[in-house]
């Protein structure tokens, strides 16, 4: 259960980035839309139900 509020938690500071980038409240940062691209990612794998995988 951790390692899923875990991936929430990230979702929604790679969602957050993307909202003040889309509102134009964030100057342009390269390094800082591929870590919340990546994170994103990561944070939807973390998401991923465990007894899902066994399946």
């Amino acid at each position: 259960m951790k390692k899923q509020l875990l991936g929430w938690t990230i979702v929604g500071v790679s969602i957050l980035w993307g909202i003040l980038r889309a509102a134009d409240l964030a100057e342009p940062n390269f390094v800082l839309n591929f870590l919340a691209i990546g994170g994103f990612c990561f944070g939807i794998y973390l998401t991923k139900d465990p007894s899902s995988e066994e399946q």
